[in-house]
């Protein structure tokens, strides 16, 4: 996976 997908997965679950 790319590192930039992997920042806006994180990014999506600090949100939930």
């Amino acid at each position: 996976m790319n590192d930039k997908i992997k920042r806006m997965l994180r990014n999506e679950i600090r949100q939930m």
